[in-house]
């Protein structure tokens, strides 16, 4: 486990109530805002705990650069409260509750040095992105 997966995993398990048996993986969602002369980027990164057989997910948006990460009010999604969870057309994860809420991030194995420029987090998580997309695909 890298070591910013490892700060990741820690911010989740204080974050989140009972964090036993929840994987995680980091994902992430870009924002673009365009203004009359300047376009803005607003990046999200998410902390997505799931438990295999199961539709719980725990999602935590964190915050902070590594070393000092901190952790958002977490997003609780049960059987109950999943309306849909699909892919859009750019391939990010896209879930949404039957409270309203919504929440979408993409995951990738590895984050390309490009997008760490743009302040997404250095991760690298091949097995744990490739047992999230399939667990996801359990939720449809």
């Amino acid at each position: 486990m890298s070591d910013v997966l490892a700060e990741l995993r820690h911010v989740f398990d204080g974050a989140v109530k009972d964090p036993d048996g929840y994987r995680i993986v980091y994902g992430y969602d870009a924002v673009e805002k365009n203004y009359v002369v300047v376009k803005r980027t607003i990046i999200h990164s998410f902390v997505v705990g799931y438990v295999p057989g199961t539709k719980d997910l725990a999602i935590v948006e964190v915050d902070g650069d590594p070393g000092a990460l901190a952790a958002g009010q977490p997003l609780y999604v049960t059987a109950d409260t999943l309306k849909s969870a699909k892919k859009d057309l750019q391939r990010r994860y896209v879930i949404r509750t039957t409270d309203g809420a919504k929440v979408r991030f993409t995951v990738l194995p590895k984050v390309p040095r490009l997008l760490q420029a743009a302040y997404v987090l250095d991760v690298e998580q091949r097995d744990e992105a490739a047992a999230f997309g399939e667990y996801f695909d359990t939720l449809r």
